[in-house]
């Protein structure tokens, strides 16, 4: 019995027939609606003997195979004396660019479709026309050729050749994994408490395709709970492919160690780390151009030699893919997203899936797909997706960009971006005309639309000439700017509310994604699977609204598998860190940190709302004459910065050791300080974001949608904050720590009923009693 595979002409094109440089074409992307209507306008206008729309399909037999190719023309001409099949291809290029075969890609898709219909209805020669469409104008260029039976063939069974290669190739590579996914057993002696529960319901989850939300305690192994039943469904046929998805560098790093555990135990599957384009580019001054760097001229010439590499390797980290790259001398981003349609399993950040500036098109434009997506420190993702589906433009920013310009050489982009301007200045007259800094509206700024429009074609037009300038780097980054603020703006709806903000000399506009949950859901539907899993996913109900998921949603909550008598958890709620109690507790606040490392030396990380607060209590502890070392967060940090101040945190420090910190910041989840390289954690107020526009916004819209508008924008991100912060101090079974809240918000049920189903806290009102509470815990009793 021969194997059957399907294909569509323009996969079968894509995957077996590339040539030439990365260029313009290759990064532009055209609206999808924009085409269609270019596409339906062009068919409209042709004669009648052209019918448009044609569907084809074909079958080919090899010793082994039966490639089944399917697709659909864009249209065909029938007369008495010729057949001429038609390819329409909508551009923002000048059509004087297009001359015969410049697009071999372009040419092999429409003789593909030739060579289908002249078989089906036994022509011994076709014609071809391709027809390029610009989008503004709406001209066209039409481009004819006239294809005989030997050559076509010979064309065809060439390429077809080339993709059943690779098809041979990989369906041995799958026999190789299944096999040992099979064979795999759980790769640890024994499961963690509440592991095997969780990898359990992943994989019913997976199996039943569904979505469910996992808060589970750090330490019980979250991520070897969730690959390893996706991996082992992948086996089982219910997917092809696992996305695990993070906003962190150290959930890549958990990922790839836990993939590697399995390994050990004989696992054979291909992983593939995506690292940003930014921090992986061999040329990052150089413009993503032919002319400019040599990594995107003849990219597609060298890539599929590259890609060979595929089958003699099995992690594609971000190092692997750089090696691999540079032998071969293609751009290491383009070509890891090359090999993502092969990895098994894919490793990146979450705006590869969902942010509309840089998704995976290629596995999410379709409407259903077997995919498991995995979503690593979930609770991230609400703000993420905010953020993603959000863009804002700055007066100041458009001007400085201008004045970077030279003017005669791009006169028409100059003039562009001075009607963006004068859009915008109408735009402020609104807050100038009502002495409001700051007014927001429900309806979309559709005033910008016009001249935003112009700017993107000038520059798109611009940019297909492929012309050096001082100046490309600078328009380059306005126009992704200003484009992604157009496609945001053809998605506004009741979702979004625009914000027009007057700060000093400066001016924005920004399209506000109050609710992610509709579009975040139009990805999730799309695939078999999603797990949802952090340490901080409190109240549930929160995070299902907000990530789109279905009523019936199963949510799991798994206690920490340590045990409870190491956590000394204590609500201090002998003060208030209310913004206007601050002043007046300030000393108070300061005064607590005393006992704490009094009462037994070591590492101790003190977390705060804000900068402010923190250099209050900073300033005050200072002035005590005690034998410790203060670390303090900056604003800004680096790296380096910050592994400097991580690294501080030693089990072999002669002296306490006191860093303070800002919750939500980026020592406020995602490290690990194991063991006595943090002795406990004091976390002053209760985690609630800052007051801005933004937050106010989501107040008012939930409280109109859910009833629950101070819950949606500061309760429950603040809460999560708090868990996350108090999560860094007990990290494995040895561990022992302390955990101090300070405010007397703690103490009511608003707040107690979101802490972890296993905290048992003690409440105090007095320094005094901290002290009693904290030498008992110490001494064991």
């Amino acid at each position: 019995m021969k194997k059957r595979i399907a294909v569509s002409v323009r996969n079968l094109v894509e995957d077996s027939f590339r040539g030439g440089d990365l260029s313009f074409d290759t990064f532009s992307q055209i609206n999808p609606v924009d085409a269609i209507r270019a596409h339906q306008k062009i068919q409209k206008s042709r004669p009648v003997e052209y019918t448009g729309e044609v569907q084809v399909k074909r079958e080919f037999e090899t010793e082994t195979h039966v490639l089944e190719v399917t697709g659909r023309m864009d249209g065909i001409f029938r007369y008495a004396d010729r057949v001429i099949i038609e390819e329409i291809k909508t551009t923002t290029r000048a059509l004087d660019y297009y001359e015969e075969f410049t697009n071999p890609t372009h040419w092999a898709q429409l003789k593909v479709y030739c060579y289908i219909w002249l078989m089906q209805e036994g022509l011994k020669e076709i014609s071809g026309q391709l027809t390029y469409c610009h989008l503004d104008s709406g001209k066209q260029k039409e481009i004819i050729n006239v294809f005989n039976r030997d050559d076509l063939e010979k064309f065809f069974l060439e390429m077809a050749s080339r993709y059943l290669k690779r098809i041979t190739d990989l369906e041995r590579w799958w026999e190789i994994r299944d096999s040992s996914i099979k064979a795999l057993e759980f790769p640890f002696e024994n499961y963690r408490p509440g592991q095997r529960e969780m990898a359990v319901e992943v994989y019913r989850t997976i199996l039943q395709k569904r979505e469910i939300l996992i808060q589970a305690a750090t330490g019980i192994g979250k991520t070897m709970s969730t690959l390893f039943p996706a991996i082992k469904a992948i086996a089982e046929g219910l997917s092809t492919k696992i996305f695990f998805l993070t906003a962190r560098t150290t959930g890549k790093d958990s990922a790839g160690a836990a993939i590697n555990e399995m390994r050990k135990k004989g696992l054979r599957i291909k992983t593939l780390v995506i690292t940003a384009k930014d921090k992986i580019c061999f040329k990052p001054d150089a413009a993503c151009s032919p002319d400019e760097c040599e990594y995107a001229k003849g990219y597609f010439d060298r890539v599929d030699e590259a890609e060979e590499r595929f089958f003699h390797e099995d992690s594609f980290t971000g190092d692997v893919i750089a090696r691999i790259a540079e032998e071969h001398m293609v751009c290491p981003f383009e070509f890891s997203l090359g090999l993502s349609l092969m990895a098994d399993v894919i490793i990146c950040d979450y705006n590869y899936v969902f942010d509309p500036r840089v998704y995976l098109r290629r596995f999410f434009l379709e409407e259903e797909n077997d995919f498991i997506l995995l979503v690593d420190e979930a609770h991230n993702l609400v703000d993420r997706s905010r953020e993603m589906f959000s863009a804002e433009i700055f007066k100041q920013s458009l001007l400085d960009t201008r004045k970077e310009l030279n003017r005669e050489e791009l006169p028409a982009i100059y003039k562009k971006i001075g009607g963006i301007n004068t859009a915008l200045n109408k735009l402020k007259k609104r807050c100038d005309e009502n002495g409001k800094n700051i007014i927001v509206e429900t309806d979309a700024p559709v005033s910008l639309i016009p001249s935003i429009r112009g700017f993107i074609k000038e520059c798109e037009e611009w940019f297909a000439l492929n012309m050096k300038s001082a100046s490309k780097d600078a328009v380059l980054d306005l126009y992704f700017r200003i484009r992604t603020f157009a496609r945001i703006l053809e998605e506004y709806d009741d979702a979004y509310r625009s914000i027009f903000e007057v700060t000093g000399k400066d001016f924005r506009v920004k399209l506000f994604c109050i609710d992610p949950s509709k579009r975040l859901e139009r990805t999730f539907s799309k695939n078999r699977a999603a797990v949802f899993f952090s340490a901080t996913m409190s109240p549930p109900g929160y995070f299902k609204r907000l990530f789109g998921c279905a009523a019936d949603t199963r949510n799991l909550e798994i206690a920490s598998p340590f045990p409870s008598e190491n956590l000394c958890l204590i609500i201090y709620s002998g003060i208030s860190t209310l913004f206007k109690n601050r002043e007046t507790t300030k000393a108070n606040a300061a005064a607590l940190i005393n006992p704490v490392i009094d009462t037994r030396k070591g590492n101790y990380l003190l977390f705060f709302p804000s900068y402010a607060y923190m250099q209050m209590i900073i300033s005050l502890f200072e002035a005590e004459d005690k034998d410790f070392e203060i670390i303090t967060q900056n604003q800004g940090m680096t790296g380096e910065e910050r592994d400097n101040y991580l690294s501080r945190f030693s089990v072999s420090n002669e002296n306490t050791l006191v860093g303070f910190a800002v919750m939500g910041g980026i020592f406020g989840e995602g490290i690990d300080l194991v063991g006595e390289r943090l002795s406990g954690a004091v976390i002053y107020g209760v985690g609630l974001p800052g007051i801005s526009p933004e937050r106010d916004i989501i107040r008012d819209y939930f409280n109109e949608t859910d009833q629950a508008g101070f819950e949606y924008a500061y309760l429950y991100p603040g809460i999560n904050r708090v868990l996350q912060a108090a999560g860094r101090v007990i990290r494995s079974e040895a561990d022992k720590g302390v955990v101090i809240l300070v405010d007397d918000r703690y103490r009511g049920p608003r707040y107690k009923s979101l802490f972890p189903v296993n905290w048992k806290p003690v409440t105090v009102k007095t320094k005094e009693e901290v002290e009693r509470v904290l030498e008992r815990f110490w001494a064991g009793e």
